[in-house]
């Protein structure tokens, strides 16, 4: 059996040596991380078998992650920030409800409390508090 080992034995040795470290209950997600991990030890074979290298399949991994992140990172921009952005990323403020004379004139403004029988209950179900503001 070992003498003639076919290529589908092999990919699943190597996709046995480094599995992804994910561990999902849903199908599609393992069938994804597997067709993932397939695809990964294949495009190891093809890169060693033509650029003659001996890279290991860990390492071919570390540098096919560490390329496509570097090529998904934001550059950053040299110089001045233009002026449009500025303008766009400003955002308006909330303006109060109430004129600036009655906001700040000094008075109390503050809840009174009512004579209420019947106080009113939060929403929360967990709350069992009354409110007789």
């Amino acid at each position: 059996y070992n003498k003639f080992m076919g290529g589908v034995d092999m990919s699943d040795r190597m996709v046995v040596h480094y599995p992804h470290a994910l561990k999902n209950k849903k199908f599609y997600l393992r069938i994804f991380f597997h067709l993932l991990n397939v695809s990964i030890v294949n495009a190891w074979v093809v890169f060693r078998n033509c650029e003659n290298n001996k890279m290991s399949l860990i390492d071919f991994k570390l540098d096919l992650c560490t390329t496509i992140f570097d090529t998904c990172k934001s550059k950053k921009r040299k110089g001045r920030p233009s002026q449009d952005n500025e303008r766009r990323t400003t955002k308006k403020r909330a303006r109060a409800g109430c004129r600036s004379e009655v906001r700040f004139d000094g008075e109390g403004h503050f809840p009174e409390k009512k004579d209420l029988t019947n106080a009113v209950r939060c929403r929360s179900k967990e709350c069992v508090r009354r409110t007789r503001y």
